[in-house]
């Protein structure tokens, strides 16, 4: 057995910006001047060479400061991956317990302050490539060989609408994600087209809390059960109302999704049980699975949700919906949907509506360096 070190001798790293397409987040109009676009926000993309030679790639949170970056691949640096796990199942502070003071707390290993999103792709890449096992196998072992995953727009009008879906049926995707306005802008764009499309095509419509009250929005809600294609409603009021998630779910058939943007939200969601599935966040894989895995006793589902990464945290959020027996349903994996490129080689393939879970070692991707000059703002090393 090979006892030796696993540990970083040098980094080289990349800040960059790789745009998206207009027509897909910016559908009705140009931001205004002063607006910055969220895809103009830059991505640190970072390749880890050990001194046994292993090159394993990971990927920063959009918009992470270059001083961030650097402490927390400095203190990578100093450590040896085999003894060093990236997080709890917390990702950080265990919450408030009513024992005594007295009472020793759970401690969990964690690098905070530093970036989670880096520490853990760039760990599961190395540990996973050293050890010969993909990522999902670090995570507790994949569940599933595919996972279902649908693309995103942002509230297109029903001609455009129609030429997504055209598109994503190409593609080998089953069913979009879409947001709406307080109004109800996306729901008569389906309505506009729905004879159109193959009856097991999905929509996942997401007012974002836009709509205030169950009474105001009976209209639209009748008009989506008149749809015979699956429509999911994400977040249709504020996660405070929850009266009106409850007549809503006590009137119509229409499954509500309740958006854990963190903990506190997920367990608000959690006791009130107003919500037949959960949008999950996490950076990227153990927050996420620590918060699926509360799922099960409940008998509820969940997808992983995105912030339209590139492709290194595409594929850690992949292993870890491979690994999560409560992620059943499609996932927001769709960044080489909507961006121009995600700077990986492989891409991720999708088949019948599902990805393919990579079965090589670590995150199953290796940067493509073939792309990056086109996309990169700034390029160093550390060592």
């Amino acid at each position: 057995m090979n006892l030796s070190k696993l540990q970083f001798e040098r980094f080289r790293v990349w800040q960059v910006v790789v745009p998206a397409s207009r027509e897909t987040i910016f559908p009705h109009a140009a931001p205004a001047a002063d607006h910055i676009p969220w895809d103009h926000s830059h991505i640190t993309l970072v390749e880890g060479v050990t001194t046994d030679g292993i090159i394993a790639c990971g990927e920063s949170d959009r918009g992470d400061s270059k001083e961030a970056v650097e402490q927390t691949l400095r203190h990578l640096l100093t450590l040896d991956l085999r003894q060093a796990h990236p997080v709890g199942p917390w990702g950080g502070a265990w919450p408030p317990s009513p024992l005594p003071d007295s009472y020793e707390p759970v401690a969990w290993s964690s690098p905070q302050p530093f970036l989670q999103g880096l520490y853990e792709t760039l760990w599961l890449d190395t540990v996973g490539k050293s050890s010969g096992l993909p990522a999902h196998a670090l995570l507790g072992g994949k569940v599933r060989d595919l996972v279902k995953v649908d693309v995103w727009a942002n509230r297109p009008d029903e001609n455009l609408l129609r030429t997504l879906v055209v598109r994503a049926l190409e593609n080998g995707y089953r069913g979009i994600k879409l947001k709406c306005d307080a109004f109800g802008d996306t729901v008569a764009a389906i309505w506009n087209i729905h004879r159109d499309l193959p009856d097991d095509f999905h929509f996942t419509i997401d007012p974002m809390c836009a709509w205030k009250t169950y009474r105001e929005c009976r209209p639209l809600l009748e008009t989506l059960e008149k749809i015979p294609q699956s429509i999911y409603l994400e977040d249709p009021y504020p996660h405070q109302a929850i009266g009106e998630w409850e007549r809503t779910r006590d009137s119509y058939r229409i499954p509500l999704i309740w958006h854990a943007r963190d903990q506190e939200i997920l367990r608000l969601g959690l006791t009130h049980n107003v919500s037949d599935a959960y949008n999950l966040v996490g950076r990227p894989a153990f927050e996420f699975l620590s918060s699926s895995a509360m799922l099960i006793a409940g008998l509820s589902h969940c997808w992983h949700g995105s912030s339209l990464e590139l492709g290194v945290q595409q594929h850690a959020r992949l292993h870890a919906c491979a690994a999560s027996r409560a992620c059943t349903m499609p996932s927001d994996l769709s960044s080489q949907w909507v961006r121009e490129h995600t700077l990986v080689e492989p891409v991720m393939r999708v088949e019948k509506g599902s990805a393919v879970v990579p079965a090589l070692p670590g995150l199953g991707v290796s940067l493509d360096h073939s792309a990056i000059p086109r996309y990169s703002i700034n390029h160093w090393e550390i060592k």
